[in-house]
């Protein structure tokens, strides 16, 4: 005959199992102990000496560590700094000068649009003269009028120069 052996089940309440059973893994890890970290404490005036250092290598814009980061919240702690009376009352002067220039412009142009024929016709008139007068004149050579010394143009020196001669 074989022997059956004898088998026993014990059940534990959820209480008692918290107990009884040991869940922690000791065996198999030792467990590493993480110090809290803490981060070090600096004084306003360290804040902002270290700030004047790396002024120049913080990012003008970026949603974070940068100096639009540092103006937004600010800003929201402080208040808007702009004075948005003042902004408004250049805008408004702004727009009312361009307005008056608007109606300047546009009283002129009915008299330019009067002295338009009369213009061209005063050109029309001059070019016509030109080749009169270059007939009449004997041919002298163009200089250049740009350079100056002395106060006097150069080609003045010179057409001086042709005339007493």
């Amino acid at each position: 005959m074989t022997e059956q052996p004898n088998l026993n089940k014990q059940v534990y309440s959820k209480t008692q199992y918290q107990k009884v059973i040991d869940t922690s893994f000791t065996q198999l890890v030792q467990p590493v102990i993480v110090p809290s970290v803490v981060a070090p404490s600096i004084s306003i005036a360290e804040f902002f000496l270290n700030y004047q250092k790396l002024f120049f290598e913080i990012p003008k814009f970026g949603d974070i560590n940068s100096h639009e980061y540092l103006i937004k919240t600010s800003q929201q702690y402080a208040g808007d700094f702009n004075n948005d009376d003042t902004i408004q009352a250049l805008i408004e002067e702004v727009t009312q000068l361009r307005k008056e220039n608007l109606d300047l412009l546009q009283q002129q142009i009915p008299q330019l649009q009067q002295q338009q024929p009369q213009l061209r016709q005063q050109r029309l008139n001059q070019q016509q003269q030109q080749p009169q007068q270059q007939q009449q004149q004997p041919q002298q050579p163009q200089l250049p009028s740009t350079r100056t010394t002395s106060n006097r143009t150069i080609s003045n020196i010179k057409q001086q120069n042709v005339e007493t001669n």
